[in-house]
């Protein structure tokens, strides 16, 4: 595990450098379509979701 990239050895550090970047885009474009599709934010969801249901959070 290379902590986004600041943990390990060069080669891990650039692994996760690049990782982290790749999730970090993912994640901006399913929020981007979220919204353009009228849907709530996943933190939102996910804050509704633990009031009403019991979740290991």
């Amino acid at each position: 595990m290379t902590r986004s990239g600041t943990a390990g050895d060069d080669a891990a550090r650039e692994t996760g450098k690049s990782s982290r970047a790749v999730s970090q885009r993912l994640i901006a474009k399913w929020a981007a379509e979220d919204k353009a599709a009228g849907r709530m934010p996943m933190v939102d969801y996910v804050t509704r979701y633990a009031k009403h249901f019991d979740l290991p959070l």
